[in-house]
């Protein structure tokens, strides 16, 4: 194909076909004769030069870009949000999918961050808790009765099994209530996670014992003690096992 060189007014070459349509353009910065697809015909400037020039251009004027984004980002705020918000409901899977290959990614990483954020925010997290707990009563008591259907031992509830009239029953409920007063006095004017709380020394719920509501099988252990210990059980009558195990994470998290 035959092609007709003609300059414009700029100086600037370009290539027009016997139609007189321009098919080609010679590029003012790499002296490349270049498609007219493919050039940015504002400034008849083939696009890799285009492109070089921009990122030239961001790196000597940065400060000002990024303020600019700022500004545009603090004026469209909602229309943003209201953008990325839709965008994730049509692309449920592709996100999914992206937040599982980072969390295995940087498993570690999140694992560690997390430790530290509960570490250094735990009236947070006990408000949070809370506010949830309440927020989700129902589901909350639907999950216990699940866990307790699966459970191959039910809890054994001492208090309705027995007369409550009788003296020695009566005895134990005093140390009972004893037990539970001093928790409330251990506990007044401390912090939701520094509470003490009533444990039962045999778990009321394992796979191989179940313990009894009785004051001799009560021990009293912090929130964070009885959370770690959960419903352990080392086969004897102590059953302070755990108790190595919680002084070393103890030591590690100072």
């Amino acid at each position: 194909m035959i092609l007709i060189e003609s300059k414009t007014r700029k100086g600037s070459l370009i290539y027009k076909n016997h139609e007189h349509k321009v098919v080609a353009v010679c590029c003012p910065k790499c002296s490349e004769i270049v498609d007219v697809r493919e050039v940015n015909m504002r400034d008849r400037i083939c696009k890799p030069c285009k492109n070089e020039y921009k990122k030239l251009h961001y790196r000597k004027n940065k400060e000002r870009y990024k303020h600019l984004h700022k500004k545009y980002q603090e004026e469209h705020k909602d229309t943003i949000q209201l953008y990325h918000k839709n965008w994730k409901l049509e692309n449920k899977d592709r996100v999914l999918e992206n937040r599982d290959k980072y969390n295995k990614q940087n498993a570690k990483r999140l694992c560690e961050k997390s430790k530290e954020w509960l570490r250094n925010n735990k009236d947070k997290r006990a408000k949070i808790s809370r506010k949830y707990t309440q927020a989700n009563k129902d589901k909350i008591n639907a999950s216990k009765r699940v866990r307790r259907k699966k459970s191959p031992f039910k809890e054994v509830r001492t208090d309705w099994r027995i007369d409550k009239t009788l003296p020695h029953v009566q005895y134990f409920m005093k140390d009972t209530l004893a037990l539970k007063r001093k928790i409330k006095e251990l506990n007044y004017g401390k912090s939701a996670t520094d509470h003490f709380t009533l444990d039962h020394i045999i778990p009321l719920k394992h796979p191989q014992v179940c313990g009894l509501n009785i004051p001799c099988n009560y021990q009293i252990l912090t929130r964070k003690q009885n959370s770690f210990k959960n419903n352990s059980f080392d086969g004897t009558y102590n059953n302070d096992s755990w108790h190595d195990a919680y002084k070393k994470l103890s030591i590690i998290n100072d």
